[in-house]
């Protein structure tokens, strides 16, 4: 984790109080770090919780490597069925032991909050990164940070369950072992 709190901590000092308004890109460049933070350290987590953390070079590059695999894209689609607003495909859910169109209480609350965050996190970084005509305020970029935070808070609670270990896993794989079963 010291990596994501490494870098939430950039984002604070990007963010501490100064006189006057923040240039922009100290904003941005905060929203981005916020984003990568759990961006990060949800890949880490994967890939710790698929190889552990044994210290010998050739597990360490395996981690290396494999830690490249992760897309953006497809971290976002898995965070999308979790998240509160998601929906769980039919057979993730028949994973977890419940029946067709089930959607309450399959995801527990700190892993709902946890695909949350890490959706509204990305499509910030992306507004803040792309859209040039984008402006923020000191505030509005603290609260993208907080949420950053709040998210690795909730994830330690979740970390072992079963369905924070799926949600690992099809942030790499996508429903595409699951659909063709």
């Amino acid at each position: 984790m010291s990596r994501a709190l490494d870098l939430l901590k950039l984002a604070d000092e990007l963010l501490a109080p100064s006189p006057g308004r923040p240039p922009q890109v100290k904003l941005v460049s905060a929203i981005e770090h916020a984003y990568y933070a759990l961006f990060v350290f949800l890949i880490d987590e994967a890939v710790t919780a698929t190889f552990g953390r044994e210290r010998t070079p050739a597990a360490m590059q395996l981690r290396r490597a494999s830690s490249r695999w992760y897309t953006h894209g497809q971290m976002k689609d898995a965070a999308n069925w979790f998240r509160r607003a998601g929906k769980i495909p039919p057979r993730i859910a028949a994973l977890l032991g419940y029946p067709p169109g089930a959607s309450r209480g399959i995801v527990p609350i700190e892993l709902e909050r946890v695909a949350t965050a890490f959706a509204n996190l990305q499509e910030a970084r992306h507004n803040a990164t792309y859209d040039t005509s984008a402006r923020f305020t000191r505030s509005q970029a603290q609260g993208y940070v907080r949420i950053a935070r709040a998210a690795l808070a909730d994830w330690e609670v979740v970390a072992m369950t079963a369905p924070a270990r799926l949600f690992l896993l099809l942030m790499l794989t996508g429903d595409a072992p699951v659909v063709s079963r």
